[in-house]
Formats: structure tokens, sequence, C-alpha cells
């Protein structure tokens, strides 16, 4: 064996020697046909073993090495030599043009007659940037050709695939055979992955790989009876299936004739071509239809087929339609923008034409606007300047009509939000521009409040000295102002006139200036004295004028016959006069001084300690004040006008020019003088613990006031009700009551007509039972009701144990959905009970009415095992209406690649099914079925 070598090598050696002796000629000129890399390649390609030279025989990849370290050391001198004088050596024309590297992990069997090397276990070639790995691999340099191969395991399975990969392409094989010098090559049973989603498995294959010197060319993968599908199993459960595909790495795939499978049946849906877009992420294309859906109104249609655009690494642009067979059309435009660390938002705009035909034939056509914009500022962007949109709108019933999800249907109203807010460094100025929106879309109406600015001060003390002169705070230095201005400019119109000139017509404006004076001193030094003002002026572009129209209005004459050829006509009186109320175009302004007012207030305290038991004390926090306010009279603002011709029926009505104001109105109550007492009530408790010899604080009455009023200018019935207000908590928070009650001082006459009469004087009562109200709000969780009958806190518990299990490695590792365990399920139920009940005095008896009274149960979402989900909102049942509290179920079954999903709603009841492939590149299969409130629809 070591002489054959030797006689196999020593032709090489030679040549060795006589390159490294060679002395140059000046006289020749000769030229290397050959670069040193490519001998280098030719010398390697041969793969041979170099025992007989003493290297050592148990390192395949070492001698290798070593004999290409050692003829580099002699070939790179072939590179000092001068131009022109080296010998002339003559290399293949096919030889590659880069080395090629392999390896493998049992063995390699070189086949020096045949040209051929044989690996196994673990094999890999690697050429440029282009690696195969399998099982096992036979290289056959002489044609520059690879075939790989799995082979079977221990258990007889095959395994070790081949892997193909390169910077354009990879897929995996049962067998394989590939020319790294065409970059041709065909493929068995491969299945390859093309852009995020999109799986390809064919039968028998053809690769024609992208010349790296044509930067035109491209990878191309020709399939034969081949599917392509979004499902990753080695099975797939759908997929398009076609004789013959064309695939285009990273780009799309284009079939012929294609047919639907399902399980691996047949479906009846046929396709004579398809053209589907390979989407990876800053790639256009085209985007398939989202939707197909048959609909007894619209007819057949498309929806969302259209084309991305990637504009840039921080936005993009969708443009999208939908177009059914009965002429409605809708095209929309879609973008979404980001910027790191300062803000993100999408975009987006839709137009309809909606062709609606009526029993009679006839046609009208009614376009629509939808606009929707949302903008997020990170809340780090700016220290001073805010800005965020929230904006939802839309005209002639674009949701009603054209809407397919149930839930947005049922949508009762629409609003918008766009707001500015600045502060000022280092004053206390704030500015604020927004712009409001709200949308009835049952009946159509359209409100706008554009624009609606605001610019407000925080306090400020114009008397206080600098700190800079010291010296003991005077009471005047305790004055401080607040200063508001708003500016505010509201529309009113309709969804179908929303965009016309009418909407500019119903304008309203108005501009509101505030002006508060506030102090706070110590006086007797157990009292606080506040004295307070306010002032506003108020600016309109538009006030109100009410006449009187005497004219008596007539019904519609009636014919009355007395004989057949006699007969008169007969009208009735409907009306004896109308008020008319006409709008006056120009400015307008009125001052109003708001009031002026002056408050005394102290706080008493009072506690009882007991010494021992569960209750250790009790603290009772009293907060008396009395408070003093004029508002001036605003005689010379308010009018009146007659409202009927007939005197006994009269009722003149008062009003003010500015009713329509949209700040503040003239008040027509008249000049007022009032005395107004409030009593604040806090009981807090102390209880003691024997279990851990501790106490704790808690509060049996967060508040219980008093409040009532005397108008000193008032000439009868000064006294306002007496109102009290009360709320407190129950079971460590779980329960909330609250409630009040309102008293009278004056009695009541046969007419049950409130007189100047005080209670006291006819009944000898203090105070006249007027009306009481009581709430009760329960909210809990299974875990609450655990914590608060065993002490534990479930939620700590749950984490203590998933730690110990993390720690000890009992964790499965997967990031799929895990079913819930029973203690999960019933952790996420929520229980809630609401009561409400009124007191009143109904025909001289005080009566008990129950306003309301519910019992429901949140369940939320559950996932009962790894691949069903149930969801549950507020079922329940109302005690006051005596019947159930539907609430809408929803079911969703993972079955790998798809996901089927029923949503009942059993109130209005509609269901809506569906059966469709996980969003992706495919996820226009779907077969959703809906029926209720909206007109069946069958999709596919």
């Amino acid at each position: 064996m070591k002489k054959a070598l030797f006689i196999v090598l020593f032709p090489l050696l030679f040549l060795e020697a006589v390159v490294a002796q060679i002395v140059p000629d000046e006289a020749t000129v000769d030229t290397v046909v050959a670069p040193v890399d490519s001998l280098l390649l030719r010398l390697d390609s041969l793969g041979l073993t170099l025992d007989s030279l003493g290297f050592p025989a148990d390192s395949l990849t070492l001698r290798d090495s070593l004999l290409r370290d050692s003829l580099v050391q002699r070939l790179d001198s072939l590179q000092n030599l001068p131009p022109g004088k080296l010998s002339q050596i003559e290399l293949s024309e096919d030889g590659l043009e880069d080395q090629v590297d392999y390896s493998a992990q049992d063995s390699m069997i070189y086949d020096i007659k045949n040209q051929k090397v044989y690996l196994y276990g673990s094999a890999k070639v690697a050429y440029q940037d282009l690696t195969i790995d399998a099982a096992y691999i036979e290289f056959d340099w002489s044609q520059n050709i690879v075939t790989a191969e799995g082979r079977p395991d221990s258990t007889g399975r095959l395994a070790g695939n081949p892997d193909f990969k390169d910077k354009n392409q990879g897929f995996r094989a049962k067998r394989m055979r590939y020319n790294f010098k065409t970059r041709k090559g065909i493929i068995y049973n491969a299945t390859t992955k093309q852009g995020n989603d999109l799986y390809v498995l064919g039968a028998r294959a053809k690769f024609f790989g992208s010349d790296p010197q044509d930067t035109t060319s491209q990878d191309v993968v020709y399939s034969q009876d081949a599917i392509f599908t979004t499902c990753n199993h080695p099975e797939p459960h759908f997929g398009i299936r076609s004789r013959r595909q064309k695939v285009i790495p990273n780009k799309m795939v284009v079939v012929g004739p294609s047919n639907l499978e399902i399980g691996g049946v047949p479906t009846p849906l046929w396709l004579p071509f398809g053209l589907y877009p390979i989407t990876n992420d800053g790639s256009s294309g085209l985007i398939f239809p989202r939707d197909f859906q048959s609909n007894p109104r619209l007819g057949f249609g498309l929806q969302g087929v259209g084309w991305y655009f990637p504009i840039g690494d921080r936005l993009d642009l969708k443009l999208t339609g939908d177009i059914y067979t009965r002429g409605t059309w809708i095209v929309r435009a879609e973008s979404r923008y980001k910027t790191r660390y300062k803000y993100n938002g999408s975009l987006l705009l839709e137009y309809s034409n909606n062709r609606i035909e009526d029993n009679m034939a006839n046609v009208n056509n009614q376009t629509a606007i939808k606009i929707n914009w949302s903008h997020n500022q990170a809340p780090k962007a700016h220290p001073y300047n805010t800005f965020n949109s929230r904006v939802n709108i839309q005209t002639n019933g674009f949701q009603r009509e054209l809407e397919v999800s149930p839930t947005a249907r049922q949508q009762n109203t629409l609003t918008s939000n766009v707001s500015y807010s600045r502060r000022f460094a280092g004053k206390p100025y704030n500015f604020t521009a927004s712009f409001q929106h709200s949308q009835n879309t049952t009946s159509g109406a359209v409100t706008f409040n554009l624009p609606d600015l605001r610019f407000t001060t925080g306090a400020l003390y114009p008397f206080k000295r600098q700190v800079s002169k010291g010296g003991k705070e005077q009471w005047y230095e305790k004055i401080n102002v607040n200063y508001t201005a708003d500016l505010r400019n509201i529309f009113e119109t309709s969804d179908s006139t929303m965009f016309t000139r009418r909407t500019l017509e119903s304008a309203r404006s108005g501009m509101r200036q505030d002006l508060t004076v506030n102090a706070n001193f110590k006086f007797l030094k157990y009292f606080n004295l506040s004295p307070n003002a306010s002032y506003s002026e108020n600016w309109y572009l538009q006030t109100i004028q009410k006449t009187f129209d005497p004219t008596v209005e007539l019904s519609e004459p009636d014919t009355v016959f007395i004989t057949e050829t006699e007969f008169f006509l007969q009208q009735d009186t409907v009306g004896y006069g109308t008020v008319i109320t006409d709008t006056i175009q120009g400015f307008a302004a009125f001052h109003n001084f708001k009031n002026a007012s002056i408050g005394l207030n102290t706080k008493i305290f009072g506690q009882l300690d007991i010494p021992k038991g569960y209750l250790r004390g009790i603290r009772h926090t009293m907060t008396p004040e009395v408070r003093f306010g004029y508002q001036p009279a605003y005689s010379r603002l308010i009018d009146s006008v007659d409202t009927d011709i007939r005197p006994e029926f009269n009722r003149v009505q008062t009003f003010t020019r500015f009713e329509n104001g949209l700040f503040d109105r003239p008040s027509t109550a008249g000049e007022s003088m009032r005395l107004s007492f409030t009593l604040n009530n806090i009981f807090e408790a102390k209880t003691y613990s024997k279990r851990d010899s501790t106490t704790e604080n808690i509060q049996l009455l967060r508040a219980f006031n008093l409040r009532t009023s005397y108008d000193l200018s008032a000439d009868s019935l000064g006294w306002d009700d007496l109102r009290l207000d009360w709320n407190t908590t129950l079971f460590k928070g779980l329960t909330s009551l609250r409630g009040g009650a309102t008293y009278s001082f004056y009695a009541l006459n046969t007419e049950n007509e409130v007189v100047n009469v005080f209670q006291w004087d006819q009944k000898r009562r203090p105070l006249r039972f007027v009306s009481a109200n009581m709430v009760a709000s329960t909210r809990l969780t299974v875990r609450q009701l655990q914590q608060l009958f065993t002490g534990q806190n479930p939620q700590q518990k749950k984490k203590d144990k998933d730690r110990k299990n993390t720690s000890s490695g009992s964790g499965s590792g997967t990031t799929g959905p895990q079913a819930a365990s029973f203690e999960d399920i019933l952790s996420s139920l929520n229980l809630t009970h609401d009561i409400r009940l009124n007191w009143n005095v109904v025909d001289g008896r005080d009566t008990l009415v129950i306003g309301a009274h519910t019992l429901k149960l949140t369940v939320g979402n559950i996932r009962i095992t790894d691949n069903w989900g149930v969801q549950v909102q507020q079922f329940g049942y109302d005690f006051r209406n005596q019947g159930f509290i539907y609430p809408s179920f929803g079911f969703t079954r993972d079955l790998h690649c798809w996901v089927m999903a029923l949503d009942w709603q059993p109130t209005n009841g509609s269901f809506h099914f569906s059966l469709k492939v996980k969003p992706g590149t495919l996820d226009f299969i779907k077969v959703p079925y809906q029926r209720g409130d909206l007109q069946s629809t069958l999709r596919f």
C-alpha cells in the first residue's frame, strides 16, 4: 500500500522540487495559468492520506492540514518571482473557485481510483456559503458532485436526513445530489421553509442556484407533486397541492392548477393558478385576500387584497380593498410608524361606496368614510411636551352597513380625543390643546369640540417676599391667586352631513377667564380661617332672543256634511301662541362675580381607651365648618316672555340670552347670602390580636357627614334640606357600603306641598324624613375568600410553589399554552353582588324600593386543557327584574395549525363559528358562519 502511494505522490513531489529550484530567466515570458489557491485546491481535492510520508496516522484532519501548510510555504515563493519568469503551470479548467472542506464523525474512506470520498456519521461538506449535513455523504471530486442521504439508526428509523443551507435557501430531504460547479441539484422528498412561515413539501424537486458573478440571477426551485402550507408538522394537516410549482426564495411561490387538502383529503375547492408572495420583514409584495364572503345583500366578494410597502425602518404602508359582485367596494390605507423611545402609532383611512338596492330595484350609491388614528408618546420622550391621540370617526353609518364583526356593530358610541399639553420649565404654567369627538351610531348625532384650549396657572403668591429678605411671614403673604383661561368651539351635526357647510354653520364658540383668590390663616390658635373669592368673564359669539307669537294655531280642517248638498269645514284650536327662539350672531360678554365666601373650621378629637378585650379603643374625629357666601343678582341680564294668549293659562317664562353659552350662565335665582354648616366625622377603632400580640387600627366609618345652609336673603323657606352622607367597608375591604338621607326642617300641608312652617311647630319633630338610599357592592375572588377565612395569601403560596418547582428542575421547559389547574380556575372566578335600596315617602308612608339587585359571576378566560379554552363574561341573575343576565360564551380549540372558535351571545340570539388557519401567509383559508342580528353569511 505504501509503495502504491509513493508512486502516486512522486510526480507531485518532483513537480514541487522543480518549481522550488527554478532560476528566473529574463528572456522567457511565461504566465501562470491558474492562481496559487487553485493549485492548492487541486492538490487538496485528491484527499490523499500521507501515512507514507511519516505523518501521524490517527488524525486525518491533521494530515490534510500539514500537507496544505507545507505546500503553502513552498508555493508562496512563486509570488516573489519577477513577473514573466514563472514556469508555465497548467491546471484543469474544471477546477472549483474555492476549496471544499469536509469532515465526518465516524469514518472517511478515500477511493483514489474513482476519485471519491465517502463520509459516515454526522458528515459535513462546506463550499463557500453552502453547507450540507447528513448521516452519509459521497463526494466525487472529479465531477464536483455531492450525494447525501440519511441512514437507519439503532431503532431502524431513518435519521440524519440531508440538511442543505446556503445564504438564500435551505431545505431538508431524504436524498439529494448537488453539483458544486454548475450549482444545480436534485432533491427527493424535500421540505423547504420560505419566508417566515411557509413550508413547501415536494416529492421531487430541482434546485438551480444563483451565479455569484451575476447579481441579477436568483435561486429557483422547481417541484413536482408538491404541497405548500404553514403547518410545521411532518405530515401537514392542510395545504394547497399542485403538480407543478416554482419557488423563488424570499419572493413568491407560483403554482399551476391547485387543490386545497385538509387532513390529506382533497376538497372541492380548486384554483386554476396561484401566486403567493413570501412575506419577510421589510419586504414589499402582494397581500392575498384575507377573506372570501358570500352575503345576500352584498353578493360574493374579496376582502383585504392589496399591496404592502415598507417605506423605511420606522414607517410602512398597506393599501388594500374589498370588492363585491353587487357593486359595493371599499378602499383603505393603513400605515404604522414607530420611533423607539419617542412615539408609535397607526393611521387607517377607509372610503366606501355602498350600493343599496331596494325591493323595487331602485339603486342608491351611498359613500362613507372611516378614520382611525392612534398616537402614543413614550413617557420619557420629552420632559415638558406631551401629545397623544385616539380618533375614531365614521360617516353615513359605515359601522352599521359594512362592519362584519358583531362586537363592532353593537358599539353604540364612538369617541375621539387628541390632546397636547405643555409645562413651562421653572414656572407654574400649563397649556393644553385638545380635540374631542362624540358620535352616536344609532341616532347619527355627532358633536365636535374643536379646538378646546386651556391655560392654567398654579398658586401664585403676589405679595410674598423673597426668601433672602427673611423675617416673619405676614398674613397677606398667604394670599394666592389662580388664573384659568378656556377657549372652546363646538359643532353639532349628523354623520351624514359631517363634512358639509351645515356643520360649520352649527358652530358655538365661547371663551371664559377665571380668577380665584384664596388664603388660609390661623385664627385663635385652633381655628382655620379661609376666605375665597371667584370672578369670571365670559365672551360669546352667539346669543339667543325669545319672542312670543300670539298667532293661534289651528288643526287641519275636517269636512262635516249636514246633507248631501250642504257641508262646512271644522277646525280645532291646538295652540294659543308660540315661543320663538332666534339666534343672534355677534360678540357679547357678561361679567360673573360668582361668589365671595369666608369659612371657619377646626378639628375636634375624642378618644375612648379600653384596657382589655378585643376592642381596645374608639377614636372620633370631627371637623365642623361654618361658611358665609355672597352671590349678587343679575336682574339686568334676565328677560321674560309670555307663553299663552289666555291670561289664566299664561306662565311667564324667564330666560337669559346667554342660555346656550358653553360656560357660565347668569343665575336667575337672584341675590343670595347663604350661611352653610358642615360637620364631617370619622370613626376609628383599635383592635388587639392574641395570636401575635399586636394592635391594628381599622376604620368603622370612613365618613359620616352632615350639611345644610340658610339663605339670609330669602323671605321664606330659608333653610335648605339637611343632607347626610356616609360610607364604610366590611370584610377587609371586600364589601363597600355607602348611603345618604335627606331631611327637611319644614312641614307639609294637606296637598303634600312644603309650607313655611317648621316640622317642630306642627308635629313636635325637629326634622321630616324626605328620602334615603343605600348601596352595597361586594367584589371578591376565590383567592380573596380563601385569604379571608384562612389568613393565608394564596398568591404568595403559588409563587413559592412555582419557585420550588423551578429550583428542583421540575419544569417542562415548554413555552406553549398550559392547561389551568383546578386552583387556577377557581382563582379566576370573580363574584360581584350589587344592591341599591331607596326609601321614599309615598302617600304619607315610608316606602322601600329596590332600585337594583344583581349577582354576577365573571369567569374570564380559562384554559381547560392545553388545547381547549373557555371565555365567559358576567353570568348572573337580576333579582329586581327576575331574569338571568346572559353572558357571551366563547370556546376555542387549538388544532395545531388551525383554530376553531365559537362565540355565542344569548342576549341577542347571535353566534359566530369559525374554523381558520392560524395567522400567517395562508390565514385567508377559513370557514366562518355567523347568525343572529347580522345577516347569515358563509365565507371560505
